[in-house]
């Protein structure tokens, strides 16, 4: 091999592995591809969810009112509750999902695998959007009254 192929050789090697490194995201037991989760996957730390002017926090009371994620949907489709009620999602697919305040993705519950519960708590009435990060399709609306 010629002295001047070698870098150019060297070159696109590290260039390929630096590209396989950064692909996909790990693979579960089950075959699913996971991202790493998005740095507003942290849930919020308060009760200000701030753009959408919501009081949205994540909780880890028991829930009052119970919700479940299942075929790939929010079930029910439209949640009913009360300001301070808990919202506790039980994730009955085999795949992850979250339930994300549509205006204020801060407010999230944190991924949920299979069989987990994760709880959000709005303090001011009003009716929300609710959205699976993962999967955009999945989509629910809370109705919170006073």
């Amino acid at each position: 091999m010629s002295r001047r192929l070698m870098p150019v050789l060297a070159i696109a090697i590290t260039a390929a592995l630096s590209v396989a490194a950064c692909g996909g995201g790990a693979t579960t037991a089950t075959g699913a591809a996971n991202s790493p989760a998005p740095a507003e996957a942290t849930p919020a730390a308060s009760t200000d969810a701030g753009a959408g002017g919501a009081a949205c926090a994540t909780s880890t009371a028991a829930g009052t009112v119970s919700a479940a994620m299942s075929g790939t949907a929010f079930v029910p489709a439209t949640i009913q509750a009360k300001v301070g009620d808990v919202i506790a999602w039980t994730n009955n697919d085999t795949i992850p999902h979250t339930a994300t305040f549509k205006d204020d993705p801060a407010c999230t519950t944190e991924t949920l695998a299979a069989g987990a519960t994760g709880a959000l708590t709005f303090s001011a009435a009003g009716t929300y959007a609710l959205i699976c990060k993962i999967h955009s399709s999945m989509t629910a609306t809370i109705d919170v009254t006073e």
